[in-house]
């Protein structure tokens, strides 16, 4: 029997309760709404509040309705089998383009599937191979300036490193401050950079010349204006340099026709940001679970020191390290990086046992799907051998989703595994990280789930077991 409205709290006037609650204590917010509720829950909320706490949106004060979804089965209709029937709302494509304007995150239709057609090869692995050497030299860059003893904040350190590595990957360019001292890249504008188009996601076509998106991207200027002109010189020249934008300025689609400067340059930028957005975030959380379960912690050890004996990571030595690979991907199911995903209903479509009308906000929240027992046995263990070969229990494909999942499945997804494999297999080489004193860790929701306050660690060198063994 087929229902019009799917079960949910009251939400008082527009939605004011549940936005309330939800602004209170997001992560029990939502639990508690599924266990209630069950596994379709219809929630109002004032004004898309769950994004509309970091995009600023100017369609004034109105209570909306979403349709929260936490089901693999559910995933798989939305994102897969029937993906052309859900689009990315038009308020989150506003906030995208305000960013880095139309991109593969924002187009929709033929456009979309135009660009990723053109965009896709550009991830192959055998082109995402050579990043490898890149990757480990500016890791090593970065911890050639570690001591041990030293107090370090992995979030400025990682947030630079993956700067850096995005620059070189994706330009072929050391931009000025990158790969210097924290205090040097501050003053150099690249953090300033970072804050306009990370974690404080407010720009829109509509407000990105308001306070405080306006003062953000002032700040950034410096940097924003050594990308654009590194791109125009490239355009002009043709010059093939072996990175991302040689790719993107060869690439033709089945016309024969380019990408033009402004695709490119929108390209470029989308790339920086989930080059240097999302990965600082998936290595806090990373080596914060190592200090958090030591015996995960020695096996990583133990399995680095027995594959590579002491010589630097390559991108052919990651077969090697199948333990170190099941440790990244429990700590991204462990420690989600995305509370929701939303799409939104582009014509009249059954889930489940309700109709969900024309331009109803749908939302999947991966950080519930991967803590769910029904999903994962014992979900609130960190226990790496669940993604092993071995393990009798499957991992149901859409019910983990650190990278999405459908044809929108992340492009970049080869690449972020790659470079957090090789930069754990880097700094672990060298140093094991252990939680600075008195920090207590509280996770808090952005557009990614993060530690609320500044990460800091200590560093202590390594001994490997070889040189433990001639000792």
């Amino acid at each position: 029997m087929l229902h019009q409205e799917p079960p949910g709290p009251p939400g008082g006037f527009l939605g004011l309760s549940n936005s309330l609650r939800y602004k209170i204590d997001p992560l029990g917010f939502v639990s508690e709404m599924v266990e209630t509720y069950g596994d379709i829950v219809s929630l109002q909320l004032i004004g898309d509040y769950i994004y509309s706490k970091h995009i600023k949106k100017t369609t004034g004060l109105r209570g909306d309705t979403i349709v929260l979804l936490n089901h693999p089965d559910f995933v798989q209709q939305v994102f897969v089998d029937e993906w052309q029937k859900f689009k990315k709302p038009d308020f989150l494509k506003a906030s995208l383009r305000g960013n880095w304007g139309d991109a593969l995150s924002s187009l929709e239709g033929d456009a979309w599937k135009c660009r990723r057609r053109l965009v896709q090869p550009a991830f192959h692995p055998h082109l995402m191979a050579p990043y490898a050497t890149t990757i480990v030299a500016c890791t090593q860059d970065m911890i050639a300036g570690w001591r041990p003893g030293a107090r370090v904040n992995i979030d400025e350190e990682f947030l630079t490193l993956t700067a850096r590595i995005a620059a070189r990957t994706i330009l072929d360019a050391e931009l000025e401050g990158f790969g210097t001292p924290i205090e040097n890249a501050k003053r150099s504008g690249i953090i300033n950079f970072a804050e306009a188009m990370g974690e404080d996601f407010t720009a829109t076509q509509n407000n990105a010349d308001a306070a405080p998106v306006s003062l953000r991207r002032r700040r950034a200027g410096p940097t924003m204006d050594t990308l654009l002109a590194i791109m125009k010189a490239r355009f002009m020249s043709q010059e093939e340099r072996g990175d991302m934008l040689s790719f993107l300025l060869q690439a033709t689609d089945e016309a024969g026709q380019r990408l033009t400067h402004e695709e490119v340059v929108n390209e470029v930028l989308q790339l920086f940001f989930a080059g240097h957005h999302t990965i600082p975030t998936t290595l806090i959380w990373l080596f914060y679970a190592l200090t958090q379960n030591p015996e995960v912690e020695t096996r990583v050890y133990e399995e680095l020191d027995s594959s590579l004996k002491g010589r630097t990571p390559g991108a052919d030595d990651l077969s090697g390290l199948p333990y170190a690979e099941m440790v990244i991907k429990e700590s991204m199911r462990f420690y989600a990086s995305s509370l929701m995903i939303v799409r939104e209903a582009a014509e009249d479509t059954q889930v489940g046992d309700y109709i969900l009308k024309k331009g109803t906000l749908i939302y999947v929240s991966p950080y519930l799907l991967q803590r769910d027992p029904r999903n994962f046995e014992q979900p609130e263990r960190f226990w790496p051998e669940r993604f092993s070969k071995e393990n009798t229990k499957p991992i149901y494909k859409y019910a983990f989703l650190p990278f999405g999942a459908g044809p929108r499945y992340c492009i970049g997804a080869g690449l972020a595994l790659l470079e957090v494999r090789l930069i754990l297999a880097t700094i672990a080489q060298a140093y094991r990280l252990t939680l600075a004193p008195n920090q207590v860790i509280v996770p808090t929701v952005s557009l990614t789930i993060r530690p609320a306050q500044e990460t800091y660690m200590q560093v202590s060198a390594r001994q490997h077991l070889n040189e433990m063994g001639r000792g």
